[in-house]
């Protein structure tokens, strides 16, 4: 299997459980053997999320070969700014209303 198609598969099965309201994005991406795992929080990232996207990334590195590793990021981007991470694949996002603000 493609490694790319096994971590989206992995990533959505990894965060079952974990999103909470105030996540507005999950992009993933591999680049030789290393994954990249960026989880956005609206507002200031809680305890919870402290602690829990390193336990998603666990997760998710337990689906792969010890060849590869992985770095977690935890991003505050705050509602209305835009989301940008180049080059990654979106696997989570937030409807947000234009009326939200």
């Amino acid at each position: 299997m493609n490694d790319l198609i096994l971590l989206k598969i992995s990533i959505q099965r990894a965060l079952l459980g974990y999103l909470t309201p105030d996540v507005r994005s999950v992009n993933i991406k591999i680049i030789e053997k290393i994954i990249y795992l960026y989880i956005v929080i609206d507002g200031k990232p809680s305890e919870y999320w402290i602690e829990a996207y390193t336990m998603i990334g666990t997760e998710v590195i337990a689906d792969f070969s010890d060849e590869f590793n992985i770095e977690e990021n935890l991003l505050q981007i705050d509602y209305p700014n835009l989301i940008n991470i180049p080059n990654t694949e979106l696997v989570y996002l937030r409807y947000e209303s234009p009326d939200l603000t």
